[in-house]
């Protein structure tokens, strides 16, 4: 938020470990796994970050796999067929002001965490060329 708080947290994780944690203790886990990748430039810019991070008051777990229309299995071993890159997607509009940083926004790994990481790591790099110009 404007006040410098945390206001969301989003997080995936394997579907065999996360079926039997208790939404609580994967909470927890995810925090923590989240605070291990801050950057020694973002502790500077954000000395409080980590705190912020494990200091939630409200957590959801959404169980995907469990979901009738996402998966046939509720403890997939598989990753179902993904969809082709759509290179529009993975381009700027609006003269670069606006970047699509989504797992269908990847040109090699469309559909997937990798893909959603991948995207997200390009999206980073363009706006890190823009301001620093």
């Amino acid at each position: 938020g404007a006040d410098g708080s945390l206001n969301a947290l989003t997080f995936f994780t394997i579907p065999s470990i996360s079926n039997s944690a208790p939404d609580e203790k994967l909470a927890a886990d995810c925090a923590k796994q989240f605070c291990e990748t801050v950057s020694p430039l973002t502790m500077r810019k954000l000395p409080n970050i980590k705190d912020q991070i494990q200091a939630y008051d409200e957590i959801h777990v959404k169980r995907w796999q469990l979901e009738k229309y996402v998966s046939e299995k509720s403890d997939p071993k598989t990753i179902a067929p993904h969809p082709e890159p759509i290179e529009d997607l993975a381009r700027s509009a609006w003269d670069g002001m606006l970047l699509f940083a989504a797992t269908e926004a990847d040109l090699h790994s469309p559909g997937v965490m990798e893909g959603a990481c991948s995207a997200a790591e390009r999206v980073t790099d363009a706006l890190i060329e823009m301001l620093s110009t």
